[in-house]
């Protein structure tokens, strides 16, 4: 028997999810742009379903927005290009993300990731104008201005150096780059020459660098605002040397050298200089003459005029001047400033005019170190008459004395004289003429200083029981005598000066001792000191005007030189040199004795020169 067997099989048809994949896309900064991902390109589905993507929700990111396209269906990124994309420097790099699934139609896929890589590219940094303001003299006319941090870069991290500044010298200083700021520095005050609250600006251009080398430039603007500046007032390192009496136009300018003492005398004037860099009106003043006794005076322009007179016509005189400018001060006129300078007016003595001074009195004449003085005693005193003292303290300038009466053989009276001569003389040059009057039973002392000194003795050296003494010093110094030792003596010195300068004393053709009745303890007696044969000499001039022998000087005249004793040392080691008995109608022998320190008398020796006779 033929059965039908039906088997029924029941279940379902397995179907499994569709598998989504992740995605990425990239893009450069500067560069705008929208891209798709094409998800479904490496998605899968095991059944090869067909897929699609789920219903997606547009995204906003950082740099950009996910979508979904309308047409088919893809997800999409905008790449803003934005300001956040902006800041990501030369090679860095930033991300986004979105998620998606996709659908066979009856199941879904996982969640895979879209990511998006935006790469940075170099911007150019930004610079900023800079400024900086000081006041004129502030900081030493230095300023520093940061132009580093005025500027700006969008790339985050980007380090800014400052490259350069184009214009280096300004109207008002010079700029420069230190230590990568700009450097300002300002001339000094006088140079800027700014009145009170004026302003001035000096400008450069900078360039600055980001470290990949881009650049931009700007502007350094710096702002000077002026002070009032004190005016200067200069008086050249001139002093002023001027003699009682005298005028403007007598004046000497004189200019003070390196360590001491005065250069050659200069110019026409005291080269007054004035100013004020702010062009401010200056009002000078004049202080140091107010207890001085002439007329002379500065001018408001800083010039001089008038007569100079000193209060005491035996003393000389130093003023110390010191001028003054001053400005009109600030803008509202307040805070005045000043300069002062100081030069030295030196007046010496100017004798030389009738001063009144006759009979008994004392006299003390005290010159000047710098300024000439001028003595003559002709028109001024009898020196050494009526047994006065007379003393010159005539200090280191040039120094001229004059005592010299009409007639030069005239002689005082037994009844006059018996004073005290001295003149003392600086290191300056000294001219010293004498009649010799103060030598009358007085002593005359002359000191001659350290310059170039010259003696002219118009009479009698040591005449009339009187003694006189004559020092040089280190200079050239040359002392002539019209006669010699004569009437009534007490005797002539002469100091040369222990120096290396070529000394000479000169005899005027009459050398003689005074006859009979003399009162002197050294008739003819001459005393040298210092002389050194090598350099100094003796001259005996034949004058036959005053030669009372009426002939001149021969070499036959003198004894032979022979060593003695004069100075009491132990030692005959001076020099004798003594005329004949016969010379001189007569009269004693003239005794000339050379102290010092001499081997020999054969290093002395008498030479004919012309008509006169010299010993050396």
């Amino acid at each position: 028997m033929e059965k039908s067997i039906t088997i029924t099989i029941n279940g379902d048809t397995d179907n499994t999810a569709p598998k989504a994949v992740d995605d990425g896309l990239d893009f450069t900064e500067d560069t705008s742009a929208t891209k798709q991902f094409n998800v479904l390109g490496n998605d899968s589905d095991p059944e090869v379903d067909a897929l699609s993507v789920n219903t997606f929700t547009t995204k906003n990111g950082t740099y950009g927005t996910f979508s979904q396209t309308a047409t088919s269906g893809d997800i999409q990124y905008a790449f803003a290009n934005n300001a956040a994309a902006q800041k990501l420097k030369a090679g860095a790099t930033a991300t986004e993300t979105a998620t998606y699934s996709v659908s066979d139609g009856s199941l879904s896929s996982n969640e895979a990731t879209l990511t998006v890589t935006i790469t940075g590219v170099n911007d150019d940094p930004e610079a900023g104008a800079v400024s900086g303001s000081l006041t004129e003299g502030q900081f030493g006319g230095f300023l520093r201005i940061n132009a580093v941090a005025a500027a700006s870069d969008v790339d985050t991290g980007d380090t800014i150096t400052l490259k350069s500044i184009e214009e280096t010298d300004g109207d008002y200083g010079t700029f420069s780059i230190q230590d990568g700021n700009i450097v300002v520095r300002y001339w000094m005050d006088e140079d800027l020459g700014l009145e009170d609250a004026q302003t001035v600006k000096d400008t450069t251009t900078f360039t600055i660098e980001d470290e990949h080398g881009a650049t931009d430039t700007a502007t350094a603007t710096v702002t000077i605002t002026g002070v009032n500046d004190a005016p200067t007032v200069e008086v050249p390192a001139n002093d002023i040397a001027i003699q009682d009496r005298q005028t403007q136009d007598d004046m000497v300018f004189l200019v003070p050298k390196e360590g001491g003492g005065y250069e050659d005398a200069v110019g026409s004037g005291i080269a007054l200089e004035f100013d004020d860099v702010d062009d401010s009106s200056l009002d000078l003043e004049i202080t140091g003459l107010d207890d001085y006794k002439g007329t002379f005076a500065f001018t408001e322009s800083g010039g001089l005029t008038g007569t100079a007179q000193l209060d005491d016509p035996l003393k000389a005189e130093t003023h110390t001047v010191t001028i003054t400018a001053k400005d009109d001060g600030n803008s509202d006129g307040s805070s005045p400033l000043s300069a002062s300078d100081e030069l030295t007016v030196y007046i010496g003595l100017n004798a030389s005019k009738d001063t009144g001074l006759v009979g008994e009195t004392d006299y003390t004449f005290t010159g000047s170190d710098v300024a000439d003085d001028l003595i003559d005693t002709q028109k001024v005193v009898d020196f050494g008459m009526k047994r006065s003292t007379v003393t010159l303290d005539l200090g280191d300038g040039k120094n001229t004395f004059i005592n010299k009466l009409p007639d030069p053989q005239q002689l005082p009276s037994e009844t006059e004289g018996g004073g005290t001569f001295t003149y003392n003389g600086g290191d300056g040059e000294d001219s010293v003429k004498m009649r010799v009057y103060s030598t009358s039973r007085g002593e005359t002392e002359i000191n001659l200083g350290n310059g170039t000194n010259t003696v002219t003795m118009g009479d009698y050296a040591g005449s009339h029981g009187g003694t006189m003494t004559i020092t040089g010093g280190t200079g050239v110094d040359t002392v002539s005598f019209r006669a010699v030792a004569g009437y009534q003596s007490d005797g002539l010195e002469v100091y040369l000066g222990d120096d290396d300068s070529a000394d000479e004393i000169v005899f005027k053709g009459q050398v003689a001792a005074t006859g009979s009745g003399s009162t002197g303890t050294k008739d003819g007696q001459v005393e040298i000191h210092d002389f050194d044969p090598s350099e100094d000499k003796i001259t005996f001039e034949y004058t036959p005007t005053i030669n009372v022998l009426g002939t001149k000087l021969e070499a036959s005249d003198f004894k032979d030189f022979s060593l003695t004793d004069f100075d009491n040392d132990g030692n005959s080691d001076d020099i004798l040199v003594e005329t004949k008995d016969s010379l001189g109608a007569g009269r004693p022998p003239v005794k000339f004795y050379i102290v010092g320190d001499y081997a020999n008398a054969d290093d002395f020796a008498f030479t004919e020169v012309g008509d006169d006779l010299i010993l050396a």
